[in-house]
């Protein structure tokens, strides 16, 4: 706005106008109105924009989380198969499959942590497989065959994941990898007690 001989003066459609008083025409009246409300709703919808911003990125903190939180539940009953399979047992794999499976029906690698998704794109699928063909085995010689599939997806998980207290082990005779819980000694699931500690720590968490 500017002024005009020490009063208030807006200039609209080429005409010199007084904003206040009786210069004023209803119509200057309802173009003033028409400004304020349009400026009104351009502020509410840059507000409505910016929550809906932060609302989504919450929503993508919470799905990272969940993929995360199913995968952990993976690697418990994973680790129960790992731990029997090192002492020469099959006691429990089947019950630990089914787990497996259970948790893994959900898990989509869009709710993944964005720099990790890529990376998992086939994980539900790898997983799912792993545990059928599990499932559909007998004979502790087979599940060793069958746990590297499994073993595959939940070490690409721990490796970049890094959950704490564990290790990403590799056979080098058997030229397999596999995921321990962290400690003194390589407990090969490959091997059993014939051969429990070949092998080496290529990744995984803090102690």
């Amino acid at each position: 706005m500017r002024e005009f001989g020490g009063s208030p003066w807006i200039r609209l459609d080429g005409t010199l106008r007084e904003r206040m008083g009786g210069g004023m025409t209803p119509a200057d009246s309802a173009r003033w109105r028409w400004n304020g409300e349009r400026d009104m709703g351009i502020k509410a919808s840059i507000a409505l924009g910016l929550a809906a911003c932060v609302f989504l990125f919450a929503g993508e903190v919470v799905a990272a989380v969940d993929f995360d939180a199913a995968m952990e539940d993976v690697l418990v009953e994973y680790l129960a198969i790992q731990e029997a399979l090192a002492a020469d047992s099959i006691e429990g794999v089947v019950e630990a499959a089914v787990a497996i499976r259970a948790a893994t029906k959900d898990l989509h690698p869009g709710h993944a942590a964005v720099e990790h998704a890529e990376h998992y794109v086939n994980i539900q699928r790898d997983l799912l497989a792993a545990c059928e063909r599990l499932l559909s085995i007998e004979g502790i010689g087979s599940i060793r065959e069958a746990f590297k599939d499994l073993s595959k997806p939940v070490s690409m998980w721990v490796t970049l994941t890094k959950p704490e207290h564990t290790s990403v082990m590799y056979c080098p005779m058997e030229k397999a990898g596999w995921v321990q819980q962290r400690g003194s000694k390589a407990a090969n699931p490959y091997f059993g007690a014939k051969m429990a500690s070949c092998g080496e720590i290529v990744g995984g968490g803090a102690d």
